[in-house]
Formats: C-alpha cells, sequence, structure tokens
C-alpha cells in the first residue's frame, strides 16, 4: 500500500513501515527543489523530485528536509508497483517515451559542460535508457529537455555527485549548463 504526504517549508517526519520512497513533486515554487531524506536517520542525501529508493529493508521514520524553501509531496509504502501498460486519453505536449525494454545496448561517453549553454544530446526516438551522471567535486549543471538553451532557471539541476536517471525517457535533444568554466566531469550513459 503506497500513500502521498505533503511537506512544506519546514520539512516533515513521517511515521511508517515502508521499504521504498519517492520524492513525487515539488510544489512551492521554489527555485531550488532539494530536499534532504533521512530513513531511520540514515542519510539518503539530496533528492530532487522523481528520485526514489527502494530501500533494503524496513524503516519506521522518514525524514523530509527541504534544502532551501521547497514544498511537495512524498509517496512511501511497501515494495515497488510496476505497470506494464500504460493508457493515455487527450493531447501530450512532449515527445516521451516509457521505459519498456528488459535489454538494451549501452553507450558510455565523457561530456562536458561550461556557464554557456550546449546540446548534451541528440534528438533520439529509439532512445530506451537514459543515465547523467555530474562527477565534479563542486560545479553544478542544468539539463533542458528540447531545443532551447539550458539555464538555471529553466533547467533540472543535478548537483556535484549527482545523477539523472528517469524512469520517463526524453527522446529530444538535451542542452546542458554548467556553473564552472570547464565541467568535463559529465558521464552520459544511453541505450
Amino acid at each position: 500500500m503506497f500513500q502521498n504526504f505533503a511537506f512544506d517549508a519546514a520539512g516533515r517526519q513521517i511515521n511508517a513501515a515502508a521499504n521504498y520512497i519517492r520524492y513525487e513533486a515539488e510544489t512551492g515554487g521554489a527555485i531550488n527543489q532539494l530536499v534532504r531524506i533521512r530513513a531511520d536517520g540514515q542519510d539518503l542525501g539530496e533528492w530532487l523530485p522523481g528520485d526514489s529508493a527502494e530501500l533494503p529493508s524496513r524503516v519506521s521514520l522518514i525524514e523530509i528536509v527541504p534544502v532551501d524553501g521547497a514544498s511537495g509531496s512524498v509517496r512511501v509504502g511497501v515494495g515497488k508497483v510496476n505497470v506494464s501498460r500504460v493508457s493515455l486519453s487527450g493531447s501530450v505536449g512532449a515527445s516521451i517515451v516509457i521505459n519498456k525494454a528488459a535489454q538494451a545496448s549501452y553507450v558510455q561517453a565523457s561530456k562536458t559542460a561550461t556557464p554557456a549553454s550546449s546540446q548534451l544530446l541528440a534528438a533520439n526516438a529509439a532512445r530506451q535508457y537514459l543515465l547523467i551522471q555530474n562527477k565534479d567535486n563542486t560545479g553544478f549543471i542544468w539539463l533542458f529537455f528540447g531545443a532551447a538553451p539550458a539555464t538555471p532557471a529553466n533547467g533540472v539541476r543535478i548537483g556535484p555527485g549527482g545523477n539523472f536517471e528517469p524512469t520517463v525517457l526524453p527522446v529530444g535533444a538535451v542542452q546542458v549548463v554548467g556553473d564552472i568554466a570547464n565541467n568535463a566531469n559529465i558521464v552520459v550513459v544511453e541505450g
């Protein structure tokens, strides 16, 4: 069974027997959407909306602490739900695919981000997997999915040592911008 829990800028403690946590959404419009999550006192690090973890054992206390004023919701529960069929109605404004491949061939590449927006990945309608990791110790990067330039205001932020592994895959181009002169510590794995 899964439950959604709201949290505000002060954070929240949740008493629940759970082994799955997902940061669902930031709803307060905060520029910094990062939250720090702890499970039974163990620090699970900083999370962005969409991050999740299946823990090796059940925990009884989950703490959500916004890094800089974020508010939103988290989903906690036992196990992890997978769906094999998705039905959409109406119109969808973005090009997405659902990661349905059981196997894929992976290509790993080193990339660089600078303070000027550049294309990190070209559009790829056959994309079945994507992982973008920022291995730099100090530099932040921001990703934008589409043709527009990436900026800190419109991008998905990946902090030093962080990564982005979406469950719903972008098939369009991916732009990147960084906050240091030359961040050559970006690893991209695509399948």
